[in-house]
C-alpha cells in the first residue's frame, strides 16, 4: 500500500469513528478532561450520555465498542472504565481543531 493510500486510510478511519454526534461527544471528552492512563469510570459519562438522547443500548453496543474497535478508546467492559486508545493521539489534532472552532461549525457541534 502506498503512502497515499495508507493516509487515505487512515482519513476514512477517523471520519467513520467521527461520523455519529456521540462517538464524538465521548473523544472530545476524553480530550478536554485530559485522562491518558487512568480509567474513566463510565458512570461520569452519564451526563454527558443523558445530554445527547442516546439510547444506552446503543452507547454500549454500538459506540464504545466501534470506538474501541478502531483502538480510539480502551473499553474496559468488565470495571466499566474507558481510557484513551493507542490510536487516540492520531484522532486528537482533528478533535482539538474542530473544538476550537465548535462556533464556527453547524448548531449541536460536537
Amino acid at each position: 500500500m502506498s503512502e497515499h493510500d495508507q493516509c487515505a486510510a487512515t482519513l476514512d478511519r477517523l471520519f467513520r469513528a467521527l461520523g455519529h454526534q456521540s462517538r464524538r461527544r465521548i473523544l472530545v471528552f476524553l480530550v478536554r478532561e485530559g485522562v491518558a492512563d487512568e480509567g474513566i469510570e463510565l458512570e461520569r459519562l452519564a451526563a454527558e450520555v443523558a445530554e445527547m438522547n442516546v439510547a444506552t443500548e446503543d452507547f454500549y453496543h454500538v459506540h464504545l465498542p466501534r470506538l474501541d474497535e478502531v483502538e480510539f478508546v480502551d473499553w474496559d467492559q468488565e470495571h466499566q472504565t474507558i481510557r484513551r486508545g493507542p490510536r487516540f493521539d492520531e484522532v486528537t489534532p482533528l478533535l482539538e481543531l474542530l473544538d476550537e472552532h465548535r462556533d464556527e461549525l453547524p448548531t449541536g457541534w460536537p
